[in-house]
């Protein structure tokens, strides 16, 4: 019924909403899936790890506020004139989307503003292998279990 909708329906927000309930039924099913269950374990098991990352942002992001509403605040009040605002900037900036509505214009706040971007890059990369690394060692657990499952099949003769 659901997808006849778009011949019944013709407001583009209901078929939206009608999609997003299809998306929320499909994602129900990740319960089953047992890579999404490796996953929310592989999650828990490395928490710690990736608390440890976000506060690194959290200091890197404020850190990087901070030097540049003291370097570029005179210069630029609009965009820097307070630590909110500057940290507006570093939010943007250590999540590489980079607007470019503000941007510092000395060389001190250009090398404080290239410590930020590059610290974002990295920022993404550790959790993303912390991840990854969690993921593959509990599916290397995964195998090495079926394997004594099946040598213990084996051995009680069930082959």
């Amino acid at each position: 019924m659901v997808s006849l909708a778009p011949f019944f329906v013709a407001n583009a927000a209901v078929l939206r909403v009608i999609r997003l309930l299809r998306i929320v039924s499909i994602m129900k099913f990740s319960r089953f899936s047992a890579a999404m269950r490796e996953i929310g374990a592989a999650l828990r098991e490395r928490s710690y790890d990736l608390l440890v990352c976000a506060t690194l942002a959290l200091v890197l992001v404020l850190l990087g506020a901070a030097g540049l509403y003291w370097v570029e605040g005179d210069l630029q009040p609009e965009q820097f004139g307070s630590i909110p605002r500057a940290l507006w900037w570093a939010v943007i900036t250590l999540t590489t989307v980079g607007y470019g509505d503000a941007y510092p214009v000395t060389a001190l706040g250009r090398l404080i503003g290239s410590a930020v971007a590059i610290g974002g890059v990295l920022l993404v990369a550790l959790p993303t292998g912390i991840v990854a690394a969690a993921f593959s060692d509990a599916m290397q657990r995964r195998r090495e279990a079926m394997a004594r499952a099946l040598e213990e099949m084996e051995g009680a003769g069930l082959e």
